[in-house]
C-alpha cells in the first residue's frame, strides 16, 4: 500500500536521470533529455494527472467542466493520491493547470508541483526564482535540461518527433501520471492527439485513463482512439442541471438598493426612448476574469466551488453596479491613462443597429445592458462631451482638456466621432441621485421582469432593431 503523501517526512534532495517510475527511454521519447531534481524527496503516493483541452476565455460559462473537476477532487483519496501540476518559466501556463492546482488545495489533496526550468529567463517576462515557486508545496520536482551549457531552449533540446511537437507541459502531465483523468478532449486537439500516442505506447499500457463522457454513445469515440488495449475507461458524469443565471436573489438585492433616492422612478414618457436628447447612456458588458478589486485566487475559488457569485454575465455586471451604486472609472482606450467613465449620446433605440464587435479591443460596443443618467445631472457633476481630433490636436491641447480627447479616426478607419461620447472624470456614485434621474436598460422583457422588483429605478428593455 502506498504511503500517505502528507505523512511522508521531507528528506534530502535527490537527482534522477528520468522521472521515477518511467524508464529513461520512455522519458526521452515523451519529454527529452531532462534530469529531475527532487528538493524534498520523491513521493510514493499514486500520481494523478488531470488534463483537458483549452478552456474558453469566459470561464463562468464552463459550469459543466467545473462540476467534473469538483467531482474528481471529491473522488480522490488525499492519503493515497497526489495531483501533478506542471508549470514553466518559458512556456505558457494554461488556465486548466492553475485551476487544477487550486482545486486540489481547496479539497485537501496533496500536490506534486513539477517546474520545467530551461535555464533562461527573458528580461521581458517577470518570473520568480524556481525555489520561490515551489516553496508552498511539500513535494516538488524541477526538470532541467541535461546539456545546460548550450543555453538552448526547451524546444531545441528534444528530438524532432511527431509526439514532441505537442506542448511540453501536456506531454509531461501524460508521462508522469499513474492515473490519467481527462475532463475534456476536443476532437483533433492536443489532448486527443496525446491520448492516441499514449494508447500505442507499450510502456504506458498499464496506465488507465478515465475519460469523462456526457452520454453513453460518446464511449464509441474512445474505442476509436484505443481499439486494442482498451485502457481508456469511460467515466459517465452528467451535469446536475442546476442553472443560476441570476447573480442575486430579489430579496438580497432589493434590501441593498431600495433606499437610494428621494424621488420615485422616472415616468415612462420621460425616459431615453421618449426624450433621448435629455439622457446619456453607459452600457455594460459581460466580464472575463475577476472583478477589479478581486484577486485571481478568489475568482478561481468561486468558479471551482460553483457559487452563483462566479457569474460574470452582462446582467451580473449590471447588478454589481446597482448594488455598489457606483460605476468605476477606467483608463482603457483613453490616451494619457486618465480614469474616466464613458457615456454616449447615441439614442437607445439605435443600440441594436450599432451593436458590433471591435477586434482591436476584443469586445462588443453598444451592448443592450446599462444605465441611463439624465444629462443635466452629469453635466453638473463635470461630465463633458469628448473632443475628437488627431495627433496634432493632442499636442496642442491644454493638459486640463486631455482627459476628454479621443482620436477621430481609428487605425482601421473606423470613425469614433459617430459614438458621440461624453466622459466624467473619476467614478460615478449615483446613489445620491434622485431615482427619477436614473433608468436601467436591459436586453429583453424577461430581464426587466427579473430586475425591476429589485431596484428603485425604472427598468426598460432596449427596443428591437427596426426592419
Amino acid at each position: 500500500m502506498a504511503s500517505s503523501a502528507e505523512d511522508q517526512s521531507p528528506i534530502s534532495p535527490q537527482v534522477t536521470n528520468s522521472f521515477t517510475g518511467v524508464s529513461p527511454e520512455c522519458w526521452r521519447r515523451w519529454v527529452g533529455d531532462f534530469s529531475c531534481l527532487w528538493p524534498s524527496g520523491i513521493p510514493t503516493a499514486r500520481r494523478v494527472s488531470v488534463v483537458s483541452s483549452r478552456l474558453p476565455a469566459a470561464l463562468d460559462r464552463c459550469g459543466e467542466w467545473f462540476e467534473r473537476l469538483r467531482t474528481l477532487m471529491l473522488r480522490l483519496d488525499p492519503v493515497q493520491d497526489i495531483v501533478c501540476v506542471v508549470e514553466s518559466h518559458d512556456l505558457h501556463r494554461t488556465h486548466v493547470n492553475r485551476l487544477v492546482h487550486q482545486a486540489a488545495r481547496l479539497f485537501g489533496v496533496p500536490v506534486l508541483q513539477i517546474v520545467i526550468d530551461c535555464g533562461r529567463h527573458p528580461s521581458s517576462v517577470k518570473t520568480k526564482p524556481t525555489e520561490d515557486r515551489i516553496a508552498t508545496e511539500q513535494f516538488s520536482c524541477i526538470l532541467q535540461p541535461v546539456d545546460r551549457l548550450q543555453g538552448t531552449d526547451c524546444d531545441s533540446i528534444v528530438s524532432i518527433h511527431r509526439l514532441q511537437q505537442l506542448p511540453l507541459i501536456d506531454r509531461v502531465l501524460f508521462v508522469v501520471s499513474e492515473r490519467l483523468c481527462v475532463l475534456d478532449a476536443r476532437s483533433g486537439g492536443h489532448t486527443q492527439q496525446l491520448l492516441r500516442h499514449h494508447a500505442v505506447d507499450n510502456e504506458r499500457a498499464d496506465i488507465l485513463i478515465h475519460h469523462v463522457v456526457q452520454h453513453p454513445d460518446a464511449s464509441e469515440s474512445l474505442q476509436r482512439i484505443d481499439p486494442v488495449r482498451r485502457i481508456l475507461v469511460p467515466w459517465y458524469l452528467f451535469p446536475s442541471g442546476i442553472v443560476d443565471d441570476h447573480p442575486l436573489s430579489a430579496q438580497e438585492s432589493a434590501e441593498e438598493v431600495r433606499d437610494s433616492g428621494s424621488r420615485g422612478p422616472a415616468t415612462e414618457n420621460d425616459g431615453p426612448l421618449d426624450k433621448p436628447e435629455e439622457w446619456l447612456l453607459h452600457w455594460t458588458r459581460s466580464r472575463r476574469g475577476p472583478w477589479p478589486d478581486q484577486s485571481d485566487q478568489a475568482w478561481f475559488e468561486e468558479l471551482i466551488l460553483g457559487v452563483p457569485s462566479a457569474n460574470r454575465s452582462a446582467l451580473a455586471v449590471l447588478m454589481r453596479i446597482l448594488m455598489d451604486r457606483k460605476i468605476l472609472a477606467s483608463s482603457e482606450a483613453i490616451r494619457g491613462g486618465y480614469r474616466m467613465v464613458a457615456f454616449t449620446q447615441v439614442p437607445l433605440e439605435q443600440f441594436r443597429k450599432r451593436h458590433c464587435f471591435r477586434r482591436h479591443r476584443h469586445r462588443f460596443d453598444f451592448e443592450p445592458w446599462g444605465i441611463a443618467v439624465r444629462k443635466r445631472c452629469l453635466f453638473e457633476l463635470g461630465a463633458r462631451p469628448v473632443i475628437y481630433g488627431d495627433d496634432n490636436n493632442w499636442q496642442e491641447m491644454d493638459e486640463f482638456d486631455r482627459p476628454w480627447f479621443q482620436r477621430r479616426t481609428g487605425k482601421s478607419g473606423e470613425q469614433f466621432d459617430s459614438e458621440r461620447e461624453w466622459r466624467l472624470a473619476g467614478d460615478l456614485s449615483f446613489g445620491a441621485l434622485p431615482a427619477s434621474d436614473v433608468i436601467v436598460f436591459v436586453d429583453d422583457t424577461a430581464a426587466v421582469d427579473h430586475l425591476a422588483p429589485q431596484v428603485p429605478y425604472q427598468v426598460i428593455a432596449v427596443p428591437p432593431e427596426a426592419a
